[in-house]
């Protein structure tokens, strides 16, 4: 080869030519560029198609939705279903996710409260972070039930160090059955359980012998409290009170509320009535059965509240026929409302109120959520997550948390990420290093991060940043440059 070189460099050009087309003659396919051509085609060319559909595919693929139904088919009517919905994320999450949940005759679906769970997974080598969502179904009656598949929206950076772009995805449709349990058939609401606790609360209370006197005008109090495991407050079924003529009745909107204890869900509903003695008479109120399937001991189980006789007599006794004793009677009646008079009062107040609060429950059930949410989504609700995932020393569930507290108080153009936050913050390379190590050890890639040292530059930062104007500011960070 090297003898061929020197020959060609020391041939003229003319003969080089003739050389050429000589040996083209002799060799034909000596310089075949047609035959090149093919092989960049037939070998080169998908070579590259394929890294370029593989980039674009990856590029896009950076959210995905997974549906699960947790507990096994079928379920006991009024029985808690669970199932997880989880957002897979292979960049970084922001703001909060939101659930288009249909709704389904016969169903309730609730979201199960609190913060998801952070976490992260392996998928064909690739890092993802998950966050999973949990909800509860209750079936009201039996029968197969679908829940069809629904929208989800949550935002996901496209790549590192872009800004968050909103993925609309679809959840799997699933399904599941709902059995009534045996000897429970033709009951309208039933509560499957596996600990139910009732308490009946009467005010004056009800002697031994379930019958109480009162008198024209006398108030009387009714209050029906529920307990069950693994049930939550308004999956229970309400109490039908009786009404009976000659009894004005005052119901109370119901107390509903949630305990959990280390996964360990309790429900509780309390529903309450107020009567008011308006004629003489005697009142049957008939004893109250309230239906549950024990789960634990496979068995149909009632509660039975007892039957309760009011007797209702006028203030002015007429049997006494004496001047004298109706005197006393009507005497001691005037006393009696006379030292009652505050009390009765007190109680009309209480009665209003109540019947606001019952005919205005929308509003005012609008109204407390609608603060709820707005201080879940406050500067001081979102800061308050990132140091609490700094106390835990949860790289991506700090990140996250970072992001929604940015969201907050941003007020830029475009969408929130670390690099923009930095650019108002020039001077604090601690806070900049601190932050990149958070990012590096969200994708595992470092165990150099402490949590602890992040929330008190950003407590630090966040406090400086709150600082009236001219007072004296504590410098947090060193400068970028010092002395210069």
């Amino acid at each position: 080869m090297h003898r061929t070189i020197r020959q060609t460099e020391t041939m003229p050009s003319e003969d080089r030519t003739n050389h050429g087309d000589t040996e083209a003659r002799r060799n034909p396919l000596a310089n075949p560029p047609c035959l090149r051509a093919s092989v960049v085609f037939v070998f080169i060319m998908p070579i590259l198609f394929f890294f370029a559909f593989s980039h674009a595919g990856y590029a896009q693929d950076v959210a995905r939705v997974r549906t699960e139904l947790t507990t096994e088919s079928p379920v006991w009517v009024g029985q808690r279903t669970t199932f997880v919905v989880d957002l897979l994320s292979a960049t970084l999450f922001s703001g909060t996710a939101s659930f288009d949940v249909p709704e389904v005759p016969g169903l309730i679906i609730m979201k199960v409260a609190g913060s998801p769970s952070i976490g992260s997974e392996k998928i064909e080598g690739d890092t993802w972070s998950v966050q999973t969502h949990r909800f509860s179904v209750f079936a009201h009656r039996p029968g197969n039930y679908e829940i069809p598949e629904f929208a989800v929206r949550f935002s996901v950076a496209p790549a590192f160090g872009k800004p968050p772009e909103e993925q609309v995805l679809s959840s799997q449709a699933f399904s599941f059955e709902a059995r009534m349990p045996p000897g429970a058939e033709g009951l309208s609401l039933l509560i499957s359980t596996e600990d139910l606790q009732v308490t009946e609360i009467w005010q004056p209370s009800i002697p031994d012998d379930a019958k109480i006197q009162l008198e024209v005008g006398d108030a009387i109090a009714r209050k029906v409290t529920m307990q069950a495991s693994d049930v939550p407050g308004m999956a229970l079924p309400p109490i039908s009170f009786p009404q009976p003529e000659g009894l004005a009745a005052y119901p109370v909107a119901p107390e509903v509320s949630d305990r959990e204890d280390r996964g360990s869900l309790t429900g509780q509903r309390t529903d309450s009535i107020t009567y008011v003695c308006e004629t003489d008479g005697t009142f049957e109120m008939p004893a109250l059965v309230i239906p549950w399937w024990d789960m634990a001991a496979e068995k149909l189980e009632r509660v039975t509240l007892p039957a309760v006789t009011i007797t209702v007599v006028n203030n002015s006794p007429q049997e006494r026929s004496t001047g004298e004793a109706t005197e006393s009677s009507n005497t001691s009646s005037r006393g009696w409302l006379a030292r009652n008079r505050a009390w009765l009062a007190v109680l009309a107040i209480v009665l209003l109120l109540a019947g606001l609060a019952w005919a205005f429950r929308d509003k005012i059930r609008n109204w407390i959520a609608t603060r709820r949410e707005q201080y879940a989504n406050s500067e001081a609700a979102r800061f308050a997550e990132v140091k609490q995932a700094c106390a835990k020393n949860d790289p991506v569930g700090t990140l996250n948390a970072l992001m929604r507290w940015l969201e907050v108080q941003w007020s830029g153009p475009n969408a929130v990420t670390i690099d923009a936050f930095l650019l108002q913050h020039p001077d604090n390379n601690a806070l900049a290093s601190e932050l990149h190590e958070l990012q590096r050890a969200a994708m595992q890639q470092s165990t150099a991060w402490s949590g602890q040292q992040l929330a008190a530059k950003l407590t630090s930062l966040r406090a400086r940043n709150k600082q009236p104007p001219g007072l004296p500011v504590e410098q947090v960070l060193p400068p970028l440059n010092p002395g210069g």
